[in-house]
């Protein structure tokens, strides 16, 4: 059995740039399907969620026949919750603690306890700066809020993490029987809070 030997020492060895080479460009591949793959991933685990509550909220258990049905009802349900986000919210409270956590309240209603990382997030998608198409505050891009996120935690998110971020902010809203498509997310225009545009948002310490 033959063996091919390289220089691992001699940076100029042409077979060993070769292979690092081929190795570079495999690698770049993997990490942009892992990338679509995080999209789609976080859209399946968002309709999973959503059957797997109305699945629960009926208490049935359901055949084939009646999951396609479920199916088209839970799509349904979803357009209308959507829709109900698209109203805005009109008044906003996050009052954060010395520990970086805060309590969120919308509309005066109950009040929605955020660990560090969702009370920054929160803080970065109701930002009003800019132009908006509608009444609600401007879409910031993905790249913008990652960045203000690491830079206010002190911390670095991969893609991965920032989606699951999303879906436990999402997750916090429904937990208190609010809209979780209050965080709207855009492919292509990014993310943001739906809050209506100069409207009433209290933000401050709360040292309790």
């Amino acid at each position: 059995m033959s063996h091919t030997c390289f220089n691992f020492d001699d940076p100029d060895d042409p077979e060993k740039k070769r292979r690092l080479d081929k190795i570079s460009v495999a690698l770049s591949r993997v990490a942009r399907h892992l990338d679509r793959l995080d999209v789609d991933i976080d859209a399946v685990l968002q309709d999973v969620k959503q059957l797997a509550d109305a699945s629960q909220n009926s208490g049935q258990t359901r055949g084939a026949e009646t999951l396609k049905a479920g199916f088209t009802r839970g799509n349904s349900d979803l357009d209308d919750q959507k829709c109900g986000a698209m109203l805005g919210v009109i008044k906003l409270s996050l009052a954060t603690q010395s520990n970086g956590r805060a309590n969120l309240v919308l509309e005066n209603r109950q009040t929605i306890p955020l660990g560090p990382r969702l009370a920054a997030l929160v803080a970065i998608l109701i930002e009003d700066d800019g132009s908006s198409q509608d009444h609600l505050v401007p879409w910031k891009k993905v790249a913008y809020v990652v960045d203000r996120l690491q830079k206010m935690t002190d911390r670095t998110f991969s893609k991965r993490a920032f989606n699951q971020l999303i879906l436990l902010l999402r997750d916090a809203l429904q937990s208190q029987n609010e809209n979780r498509w209050f965080v709207m997310r855009d492919p292509k225009l990014g993310l943001r809070f739906a809050l209506r545009r100069k409207t009433e948002i209290v933000t401050g310490a709360n040292h309790n």
